[in-house]
């Protein structure tokens, strides 16, 4: 019986260790790559430990989400807990892509070039960069990123 197990256990480990990782990070990427980010230009968000980084329209927002109602708690750039409705919306939105996408971080620049980080669990991290039709990588200084897909660039960074 003991064997049976060893040997199921070594089966499971060798289909997960062989098993194509570039086709899991493709399967990750694609439903991202169709969203539209039109609405969020000049925007950048983070989480690190259950709070929310967040600049958009030169301010920084440090948001974090209680853990019983899921309400969110507003600190902006100057320290007060006020802002208005329309901004809190914008990052209630704003949060809630964030959350559905499952990424480390994003950004859209004011221009509309988007730059999102995946960090994948074959100890690699993905940036992919999706660049308006006015910019070039030169033109953003991003000259070590490759074409992935379309108007998709990728650079991929990986730890020993």
């Amino acid at each position: 019986m003991k064997r049976i197990i060893n040997l199921i256990a070594l089966s499971v480990f060798i289909f997960f260790s062989c098993r194509n990782k570039n086709a899991d990070i493709k399967l990750k990427f694609n439903p991202i790559s169709k969203l539209d980010f039109a609405l969020y230009k000049d925007v950048q968000i983070t989480k690190r430990n259950d709070v929310y980084f967040i600049e958009m329209n030169s301010q920084s927002y440090k948001i974090k989400r209680s853990f019983l109602g899921g309400n969110l708690n507003f600190v902006g750039s100057n320290g007060t807990k006020k802002m208005s409705k329309e901004v809190e919306t914008k990052i209630e939105k704003l949060i809630a892509l964030y959350d559905n996408i499952d990424v480390l971080s994003f950004r859209v620049d004011k221009v509309g070039n988007v730059y999102l980080s995946i960090p994948w669990h074959d100890r690699c991290t993905y940036y992919f960069l999706k660049l308006m039709k006015t910019n070039s990588l030169d033109d953003i200084n991003k000259k070590s990123y490759k074409v992935y897909d379309e108007n998709w660039y990728l650079d991929k960074e990986c730890s020993v």
